[in-house]
């Protein structure tokens, strides 16, 4: 028995392993998105308060700039709620400050089970990955694209990719959820049930293609937004001297 699992394990790392770094690299890019949205959101915040000297304008400003993206983010919060029938409360998308940082939207969503509300709460990162991908690959499919058209496709495009990413609140019962999901895969290969992971596998294969383009145009917004922080924080700089 543990010569064949020996071979299928083999097998396994034989023919998937090239779909397992693209996933990696998806996974990489998302996590570098991140980082680069909350640098990129700090250096405008910076920005703004050095020609307002206002805390309060600084937000409004903020707020104003990626209110359509919050819209997104909030909504994907609500219409996965309703798609899993959990009760929605007040929607909310004025911007409020607080002592422990800057609110720009909420929806109140009911109590439920840890899984449905992890689902809820990771909701706008699947939303905001999808513009990204669905935006990107309509203008790479296109070469007439109209010159205000691309722009407003990308300006979409910036509001998805930096207003996604959900927030503490937003995670709650991920954590739980997360731990469950290793714990299965942890006891599926400590019982040597190779199946899931041939299942897994076969689906990666299958969708390789669409995988590698998925890493293609991810990697767009996190070069896009690593442009306009350094041109935002080299403008700060020179606003200094």
């Amino acid at each position: 028995m543990a010569v064949i699992w020996k071979v299928v394990n083999e097998r396994i790392r034989n023919l998937y392993w090239k779909q397992m770094i693209f996933l990696l690299l998806f996974l990489v890019e998302l996590v570098s998105l991140f980082f680069c949205s909350k640098l990129l959101i700090r250096a405008l915040a910076g920005l703004f308060y050095h020609l307002t000297k206002s805390h309060r304008i600084t937000v409004h400003l903020l707020a104003f700039l990626f209110l359509p993206g919050t819209l997104i983010h909030e909504l994907s919060h609500v219409l996965a709620a309703g798609a899993l029938l959990v009760p929605v409360g007040n929607f909310e998308l004025m911007p409020e400050i607080r002592e422990d940082g800057v609110k720009l939207g909420s929806a109140q969503i009911g109590k439920t089970d840890p899984l449905r509300r992890a689902l809820i709460g990771v909701a706008p990162v699947f939303f905001g990955v999808s513009i990204i991908i669905g935006v990107l690959y309509y203008l790479s499919a296109r070469s007439d694209v109209r010159f205000w058209i691309f722009l407003a496709l990308f300006y979409i495009l910036f509001e998805a990719a930096n207003t996604m990413f959900s927030s503490k609140k937003d995670l709650e019962g991920t954590l739980e959820v997360g731990f469950l999901i290793v714990g299965l895969f942890a006891a599926f290969y400590l019982l040597k049930f190779d199946a899931v992971f041939l299942w897994i596998g076969e689906i990666l294969t299958k969708y390789e293609a669409q995988i590698q383009k998925a890493d293609t145009f991810l990697l767009v917004p996190v070069i896009f937004d690593l442009v306009v922080y350094g041109v935002v924080r080299f403008t700060l700089g020179r606003m200094r001297l």
